[in-house]
Formats: C-alpha cells, structure tokens, sequence
C-alpha cells in the first residue's frame, strides 16, 4: 500500500491523464520542487517493479503512466505486506496518521499514547513529531461551512496525548474518517465492532437497518444509508464503553415530535435483542436526528418544501432569467432534497460531497442556482447549508438545465457515416455515436466517400465523415479521431444548434485590469488588494466589492487546476468585466493552491447571458496545461491569445 499522500496525488495525476504530464504540471500541482518530484517518480518506479506499471519519462517532454498489468497494479493498493509500513511518509500523511491513531484509542477508551511512541512508530524524531502534531491540529478544524466539528488534541494528565471535544463531534470525525479513510481505520474499527459486541462486519449492521427503512417504507440514497450505517456503529462502540451523548431539552422535545422517530426505536430495539445491549432515550435521539438528516428517494415533502421550492424557482428566473418552473421532476425531488438539507443544517448533521469539484467545475451555472438557493434559506430559516449541500442541490438543477437543453433539440436527428477505412472502424464509430448521443440521432446508414452525393446529404439532418468531403455545408461534421473529448463536443454544437462564436464575457476582458506577478499571502489579502484597485479605477463600488466577499464565504469559487473566479451581478455595476490577477506564488484559497483569479462582474442588462458566458469560461481555462500557460503570459495580449486559442 502506497500510504504517502504526495506520492499518491502523483499517481492520480498521472493515471488520469492520457498525454504526457510536464515536469512543471507535477511541481505546480503537487507543490513541490522539480528534483522532489525526479525522487518521487524513482520511488514509485521501484514500487510498481512487481506491480504492472513503470512511469515513463521523456526526455524534453515529461511523464506518462504506463500501465502493463491492471490487476497487479490495483493490488498495490491493498497489499497487506505494507499495511502497516509508515516509514517515509509525508507531514500530511503523518498527520493523517496521528488523526486516526488518536481516534482509534478514543474508539478503544484508551486514554492518551505518549508523544515519544507516536514517534517511534512513525520512525521520526520528536521535533519533526511536534510539528506534525500542529498539521494534525488543523486539519481537525471545520472543513467548509456548515461543519460543527471542532475537536483538538492535547496533552492529557502526563499520559500523553489524545483527541479532545465534544462527543457528536467526536462521533462525527470518527464517521468520516470511516466512509473516507484508507481501510487501515475501517479494518481496525470493525476489530473493535466484533471484540465488543460480536458484530462481524458493518454489512451484519446495515442489514439491520435496511430491514426497518424496508418495514417503514422509508427508501433511502446508497450514500445516505452507508453513513446511517456508519453513524449508527459509532453510537454503538461509544455507548458500549460509557461515552454517551447529552441532549438539551429542547433538542430532545424537537426530535421527539419527528415521525421518523418511530423508525429510531425499532431500530434500537432490534440493536437492543440481538446484541444485548442498553440504548438509551438520548442516543435513539441521536438516531433520529441521522435518520430525518438522510436524503430520501420519492416524494418526502409538505406544503412548507413545496412553497420553498416555488419560491427558489422564481428567484431563478428573475436572477437568472432561466425558467425552470414548469420541471415536475424538479419540483418532486428537489423539495425532498431541500428538507433533509435543512435537516442536516439543523441538526449540524454534515453529508460529505466527493463529487464537490467535479460539479464546481462542470456545473458552474448550477452550482450559482445552488447558492442562490442557500441564500433564500438562510433568509427564510435563518440555516446555512455547507458547501457539500449546495452540490447535491446543484445537481438537481443540472439535471433540469439538461432536461431542457434536450427539449430544445427536439426530434432525433438522422445521419450518415461516411467512412474509408473498412468495415471495422465504421461499426466503432458507429457504436461510439450511438453511446454518446443515445436517443438523440440514428444512423441512418454507413456509406463509402464514393457514395455520397448531394441528394443524400439533403435527405439527413447531418454526414459525419472520416474523409474531407467536396461540399461545402455546415450538415458536414469532420471527425478524424474516432471521436475524441474535442469532435464530441463539436457535434454536441451541432446537436443543440448552437453556434459558438466570441465568448460574450471572455470579450470584456480590459487591459488596465489585468495585474502580472501579484504578491499576497492569504485569499483575503489579495481580494482586499484587488477589489480595492477596481474601487480606485470606478469600476465597482464599495457594495458591490462587500458583496464580492460575501460570495466567497457562501461557496468558495476556487475551481481546481490553480485557479479560482470571484464573482458578482451586483446592481450597482454598470458594465459588465473581467479583471485577471496572475500571482506571482501560489496561495492556499480554501483548499487547493490558487495562482490564477478572474474576477467576473456582471451587469444587470448582461445577466441573461450569466449562464452561457461563465460555462465558456469555465471551459477556457479547466485544462492545467492552459492554466500554466496563462501563467506564463508575459503581459495581457498574450494572456488575450491564449484565452482566445481555447
């Protein structure tokens, strides 16, 4: 098992490119220097001599990932000979290391390790423990918004060290760490599950559970019954060993008037027979507050989720100028979305979002709607939800935008192939079509060049051709590739009838708010810098630069790849702009390191193009290669020619 964090971005990194990966995009991305990253890859390549896989380099160019045997490489993911093999690790994964050893003796009721055998089964010095210690300490805090764990680790009557905090924070991170971590904790855990209450597994668990949600009627997500399941075992180890939960009285009377209380008990009571154990009223309490926090399948809404779906609907179309009213399949499952939400920032109840980037950055528009949406809660229940919330709704309203968009396109689209090269490569692009554009066109026919003639390309809607045809019509769509990311895309444009031209919000770009090699050491810094500047150039007002901030505590707008877009649609803006901040170093944004800021500001006769223009953006800059060149650019019509290229 390859437990170094560094080491096991480098390997992500690299295995999900398809091209070669410079030197300069590990050392940006990974944030180390180049000679660091020359040892990583010589200590990954003496690792994968025995598992299917060797890291090229070329010379010139950089590194690329060359798998021989997949199943020996995914076994070095599990290899059981270096489990427990800590030697060599970084801070982070020290830090990670400490993190779970703590929880397992919280787990286990020991009370503290000392930091000398912490040390020793590290293989570091002390010094270099304290400091890992540190890292620890922070990487405990709230992660996001809307996140109440706070937990610290101290020293605990001359015995050493241990996690300190509340006990549903406690819980919380022990949670995590288990639908998260690496299977060390998980393997560990289920350890302590059997030793103290005969239960072999968490399945033995979940069977319990998914036997009362089935009795009740109640259909659940896999996430959320993988974390009931999850919530559910750590109520048990921690009430086996004494570390109960304490309730106000108001808490308790809230959670007593839920109906799904009913399905707490019987699962308790169950828990109770079969493991011969005491659950008190407090902890069915606590499984209530899971069970009504848990995204639900179906129609688990009221008049109160129907009236705030209604009213977040027209908020869209007045902010955004988009109609998404008349979505019943929007109405009907967004609301149960929103009331297990509102649950969740209720009852401090936090639901992970491992596709939180991924919808950042491919959703962008969405994800605005999901913020606004938050807003309209916070005004209206006084509840902020986290920023993992805000995704999962956003995904609702991704999916509504896409029922729409194929609406647009309207009737199947019929096509012919035209094809040179055999039999075999027109049946593949045939199949490729047919997956990526499935109910959305046919395949009429496949065809040699030979064969086609201008009475048949009147007679399709598109020719799709592997060959230059002598006809001049935008019906032709040249691919040469087998359909690629890029000819997928093009066709898609030609699906939804849309010509892309200039980027709208792209052609608002303005020289004199182009700033080269910034320097600042935290996000608030640089935006206080920034906004500043465009306040000094009358470009914004001191409104609409509070609202830039409040934005950004929302949702963080990094997305990914170095790069981070603050943005607005403040009323006080009278023309809409891009101001472009390329930093000189790196800084920490919320999570990820940032070295390129767009900040959009959007005017209001502008808004309706919101949603087009920012996707285009997104789309500009997502690729490293592009972010790297943009940081490259020696001034602002270089910057201009690379935006512009993509």
């Amino acid at each position: 098992m390859i437990n170094d964090l560094r080491l096991q971005k480098i390997i992500k990194i690299l295995s999900e490119s398809s091209k070669v990966v410079t030197g300069d995009q590990l050392c940006t991305t990974v944030g180390v220097s180049s000679r660091t990253i020359r040892s990583d890859i010589k200590e990954l390549n003496n690792i994968f001599k025995n598992h299917g896989a060797v890291i090229l380099s070329e010379k010139g160019k950089g590194y690329i990932l060359e798998i021989t045997d997949m199943e020996k490489f995914k076994d070095i993911y599990s290899d059981e000979k270096k489990k427990d093999n800590y030697i060599n690790l970084t801070a982070e994964g020290r830090a990670e290391y400490i993190i779970m050893r703590l929880l397992l003796n919280e787990i286990k009721n020991i009370d503290a390790i000392t930091q000398i055998d912490l040390a020793d089964e590290l293989f570091i010095s002390l010094s270099t423990l304290k400091n890992d210690i540190k890292l620890a300490k922070t990487n405990l805090q709230p992660k996001g918004r809307g996140s109440n764990v706070t937990l610290d680790i101290e020293k605990h009557a001359n015995k050493g060290i241990k996690v300190t905090g509340k006990e549903d924070s406690l819980r919380c991170c022990i949670t995590e760490k288990l639908n998260f971590s690496n299977k060390i904790f998980l393997e560990k855990f289920e350890e302590i599950l059997k030793d103290s209450l005969g239960l072999k597994n968490l399945s033995e668990l979940e069977e319990i559970i998914k036997d009362n949600i089935v009795k009740f009627k109640l259909r659940l997500s896999d996430i959320a019954l993988k974390d009931l399941r999850s919530y559910v075992a750590v109520m048990l180890v921690r009430n086996k060993s004494g570390n109960n939960l304490i309730y106000t009285e108001a808490m308790t009377n809230d959670l007593k008037k839920e109906s799904k209380m009913d399905i707490a008990k019987s699962i308790c009571s169950d828990l109770m027979k079969k493991l011969n154990v005491e659950i008190n009223e407090t902890e069915v309490c606590y499984v209530t507050k899971h069970i009504i926090a848990s995204s639900s399948i179906g129609t688990d809404i009221d008049e109160e989720n129907s009236k705030l779906t209604e009213t977040i609907l027209i908020a869209v179309k007045e902010n955004f100028n988009v109609d998404l009213t008349s979505d019943k399949v929007l109405r009907e499952f967004l609301g149960a979305h929103l009331k297990a939400a509102i649950n969740r920032a209720k009852y401090g109840v936090k639901m992970e979002n491992s596709m939180l980037g991924i919808i950042k950055n491919n959703y962008p528009f969405a994800f605005e709607i999901g913020v606004l949406s938050n807003n309209i809660i916070k005004r209206e229940y006084g509840l902020d939800l986290s920023e993992d919330d805000i995704g999962f709704l956003s995904l609702h309203f991704a999916a509504s935008i896409e029922r729409i968009k194929q609406e647009e396109i309207g009737t199947v689209k019929k096509v012919i192939i035209v094809c040179t090269t055999g039999i075999g490569t027109s049946l593949l692009l045939k199949v490729k079509l047919e997956q990526h554009f499935k109910g959305r066109l046919t395949i009429v026919d496949t065809i040699s060049w030979y064969e086609f003639n201008e009475v048949l390309l009147q007679s399709v809607d598109f020719i799709i051709t592997t060959i230059p045809l002598k006809a001049e019509s935008e019906k032709v769509i040249y691919v040469k590739n087998l359909l690629d990311k890029d000819e997928i895309k093009k066709i898609e444009e030609n699906l939804k009838n849309n010509n892309y031209k200039e980027n709208g919000l792209v052609s608002k770009l303005k020289k004199e708010l182009f700033f080269k090699d910034v320097e600042a050491p935290t996000r608030e810094e640089l935006l206080e810098k920034l906004t500043e500047e465009l306040i000094d150039k009358k470009y914004i007002t001191k409104a609409v630069k509070k609202e830039i901030f409040s934005r950004e505590k929302l949702a963080s707008t990094e997305i990914g790849n170095l790069v981070a877009i603050p943005h607005t649609s403040h009323k006080d803006l009278k023309e809409s702009f891009i101001s472009v901040a390329i930093l000189k170093k790196g800084i920490t944004w919320h999570k990820e390191k940032v070295q390129v800021v767009l900040i959009i500001c959007i005017a209001k006769e502008d808004q309706h193009e919101w949603k087009s223009n920012l996707e285009q953006l997104y789309k500009s800059i997502i690729e490293l290669d592009v972010v790297l060149e943009i940081i490259k650019s020696s001034d602002f019509e270089d910057f201009k020619k690379i935006i512009y290229k993509f």
